[in-house]
């Protein structure tokens, strides 16, 4: 996934969450100080959220296992 795509998924998430009405009025305020932090929060966090939910599986996985070699 491309940082395009992360953007577009974020936005959909956004404009799902607290509307097209305030999404819209947000984006009418961008500026190029605040341009490159938003596509960085809307790439990232999809990112982050999946690199969270792999350490999940990850720590799970090793206590199932720290669990088997205890018993």
């Amino acid at each position: 996934m491309d940082d395009q795509q992360r953007y577009d998924a974020g936005m959909q998430v956004r404009r799902a969450v607290p509307g097209d009405a305030h999404v819209d009025r947000s984006l009418q305020k961008l500026s190029p100080l605040n341009k490159g932090f938003q596509a960085g929060v809307y790439c990232g966090v999809p990112a982050a959220n999946h690199a969270h939910h792999i350490a999940e599986e990850v720590f799970a996985e090793r206590n199932r296992q720290d669990q088997a070699t205890k018993t």
